[in-house]
């Protein structure tokens, strides 16, 4: 789900807004295009659900400590834009794509676990 939306608030700023999505990565000009907005939700969502069924395996609630680290990494995540973006408005774009990951993955992760934890008869 984070891509599709991703994707949308890409294809609005794009389209409709004019946005360049020109970023400096290792010192050299670049375009963000549909592809590295895909791969920029999907793989960060594997790396999460990873980490999520370490933390559920290994601490009594999961949901707590994946939310905390997923609020620093999205913090630290947002770094990125303002330094790479030629644009403030990319930036600015580029940073709502990653809090929409951010929410849409932990969303994902963290409320789906709470039906399996009632169905084992645990609780968070």
């Amino acid at each position: 789900m984070a891509a599709v939306l991703n994707l949308i608030i890409f294809e609005i700023a794009l389209r409709l807004f004019g946005l360049d999505f020109s970023v400096a990565v290792g010192g050299e000009a670049s375009g963000v295009n549909e592809l590295n907005v895909i791969l920029a939700s999907f793989l960060p969502a594997l790396v999460a659900a990873v980490l999520y069924f370490g933390l559920d395996r290994t601490t009594a609630k999961p949901d707590r400590y994946f939310r905390v680290i997923a609020a620093v990494v999205l913090v630290a995540s947002l770094y990125l834009p303002f330094n790479a973006a030629e644009a403030t408005t990319t930036a600015l774009a580029l940073s709502l794509m990653h809090i929409v990951a951010a929410f849409e993955i932990t969303k994902a992760l963290t409320h789906d676990s709470a039906k399996v934890k009632v169905r084992r008869g645990g609780a968070d």
